[in-house]
This record gives C-alpha cells, sequence and structure tokens, in this order.
C-alpha cells in the first residue's frame, strides 16, 4: 500500500516532532517561574531598600499582620450616669407621676408633681436607647480595628525612619 520511503519519511517527521515536543515541554518547564520564600532576620536599612527595590510586589513583613487580638489590651467597661440607668425616667414612673392627666386639678402650680413628668420627659429625649447605643459601640470599635493596624503601622515607620536616619 504504501512505499517504503515514504514510510520511512513519515516515521521520521514522527521522530522530530517527538523530539521537539519534548524539547519544548523541557523548555517550558525550565523557565517556569519559582516561588521561593526567603526570610531577612534583622536587614540593614540598605539592605532593606534594595530587597524593596527588586521585590517590591511580593515583599511581606512580619511586622505587617497583627498577631495580638484587641481584646488582649482593649477592655470597655460601661459606666452609665446615674440618671440614666435611674428607674425615674421609665414609662411606668412618668405614668405613675403622671396618672390619668388632669395635674392640674390634682396638684396646684407650685407643687413638684405638677412639673416632675415634663422634667422627667425632657431628660429622657437627651438619652439613647439601648439598641442605639449598642450601635454606636459597634461603629466606633469597627473603626478602631480599621484605624488601629494602619496607626501602628505609620508609627512603626517613623521609628524605622528615625532609627535609619540615625545610622547614617
Amino acid at each position: 500500500f504504501v512505499c517504503n520511503t515514504q514510510q520511512r519519511i513519515v516515521n521520521r517527521l514522527h521522530l522530530i516532532f517527538l523530539v521537539l515536543m519534548l524539547y519544548l515541554i523541557f523548555l517550558f518547564s525550565a523557565f517556569k517561574p519559582k516561588s521561593v520564600t526567603l526570610q531577612i532576620i534583622k536587614p540593614s536599612l540598605l539592605n532593606y531598600k534594595d530587597v524593596l527595590k527588586d521585590y517590591s510586589y511580593s515583599l511581606q513583613c512580619s511586622c505587617s499582620q497583627i498577631s495580638i487580638r484587641y481584646e488582649t489590651f482593649l477592655y470597655i467597661e460601661l459606666h452609665f450616669h446615674d440618671l440614666c440607668s435611674s428607674q425615674f425616667i421609665s414609662d411606668e414612673w412618668i405614668h405613675y407621676i403622671y396618672g390619668e392627666g388632669n395635674l392640674s386639678r390634682r396638684f396646684s402650680f407650685d407643687d413638684y408633681r405638677y412639673s416632675a413628668p415634663g422634667q422627667f420627659l425632657y431628660f429622657l429625649h437627651f438619652l439613647l436607647s439601648e439598641n442605639l447605643l449598642i450601635q454606636e459601640i459597634e461603629i466606633i470599635l469597627n473603626r478602631l480595628q480599621l484605624t488601629a493596624s494602619k496607626s501602628f503601622l505609620n508609627l512603626f515607620n517613623v521609628i524605622r525612619e528615625i532609627i535609619g536616619s540615625n545610622m547614617i
């Protein structure tokens, strides 16, 4: 069916393609980028700047991640003002004093009980509800978590620059 010379040409082409494919696979595997982790303990400022210039996209400092949880150095204990935690601003107390209304019929104008419900309602408007207070505290804590690491890093960079400039 096929001529002997044609068969040899096809075999040689197969061998050439096989060698070429093996060579290409070798090239791709030989020049494949490899990730190497190198830890430099106590680098000098010059050494750090050289590494930063060469590997700025992959350089990581072990100090850039906070390993201490905030609970270890931050504790919040709430102390409420006596008026804020008293029963005198509760709805039951105001209803007890106000009663059915008609205070002018029950008390005279110079009696404290006549003006007391209005005063307690006045104080009540200045106080935050418990849910609103908890939301405000959570917002403050979230803001602290976002800014604490940046503030620490800024302070750390200032200290590092001072030390670096003192070495020069």
